[in-house]
């Protein structure tokens, strides 16, 4: 097999006409150049070289090798260039696959930063489910994968961001005052849901533990319909905490609720990939290091 070091020495002795100059210019001794030469040329069956009292010239052999030897030590340059732009960020594509409601909550401000951080990089965001998003990634359809709650044995989870789910109303809403709403007080109001599944299931859980049907369910899938939707008093509504900003609030726009076990409504955001893709490089560890604040 031909080696790389082969063709450089090859290229370099081409240029000097000499092996001891190529030798010098290399920081090779003569013997080891001249070792590669002959690998070389008992690799291609053919001598690449006419040494003479004078130097060196090419043969018959080595004119019409010399085009396809320059060819490939420039393809690995560019191959090496290509890998340096990825690791420093200047080259690459970013593709990732997200649940439709951290695409709207909470990836916004990390692509934000990522692309502030790493202009020169496109992003390609796909929307799934979760059990969609875990086979995209482990088919390498996408780099990264963000979901709620979710492991496998062949994907690493990555810890990104914990949210809690709450009760969002209107103030005029006749559900009770304070901090902490009961679930039977949410189960006699009409839920407005987003469909996403871990959501559903979730407040589903919970009102089928506490043996509460609800009164009546309106299910959409955005989160900003369902905003809409609360805020033209046509119920309350299950979404996350993030997905709410604080001016919001602050306006009365919204009123928040809290479940009396936050723990129960808590869910954490991982980021996952191919765990036979460690350590990460290029654009999705760049976008790793960016969600976890780490500097690029």
């Amino acid at each position: 097999m031909v080696m790389f070091t082969q063709l450089e020495g090859f290229l370099a002795t081409v240029r000097e006409k000499s092996i001891s100059r190529a030798a010098e210019k290399s920081f090779l001794s003569q013997p080891a150049l001249t070792a590669r030469l002959q690998s070389l040329e008992q690799e291609l069956g053919a001598p690449l070289l006419i040494r003479t009292s004078r130097g060196v010239r090419l043969s018959e052999a080595g004119k019409a090798f010399l085009p396809y030897a320059q060819r490939a030590i420039q393809a690995i340059d560019e191959g090496r260039k290509l890998v340096s732009q990825l690791t420093s960020g200047d080259a690459g594509v970013l593709t990732i696959a997200t649940v439709p409601g951290l695409l709207t909550a909470v990836l916004p401000p990390m692509l934000k930063r990522f692309r502030d951080a790493f202009p020169n990089v496109p992003v390609n965001v796909r929307t799934a489910h979760p059990d969609e998003i875990v086979d995209l990634v482990l088919r390498e359809e996408v780099q990264l994968g963000f979901a709620c709650d979710v492991e496998h044995p062949d994907l690493e989870s990555i810890r990104i961001h914990e949210d809690e789910i709450v009760c969002v109303h209107v103030p005029s809403h006749p559900v009770s005052d304070g901090d902490v709403v009961s679930l039977r007080e949410i189960a006699s109001a009409q839920l407005i849901m987003f469909s996403e599944s871990d959501f559903e299931q979730l407040l589903s859980n919970l009102l089928h533990e506490a043996g509460i049907p609800p009164a009546a369910v309106l299910t959409l899938d955005s989160i900003d319909a369902a905003k809409k939707m609360v805020e033209s008093g046509l119920g309350v509504a299950f979404l996350p905490r993030i997905a709410l900003e604080q001016e919001e609030i602050d306006s009365g726009r919204f009123v928040i609720r809290r479940l009396p076990d936050a723990d129960a409504v808590r869910r954490v955001i991982v980021a996952l990939h191919r765990r036979d893709a460690h350590p990460l490089i290029g654009p999705p560890g760049h976008f790793l290091d960016v969600v976890l604040e780490k500097q690029p």
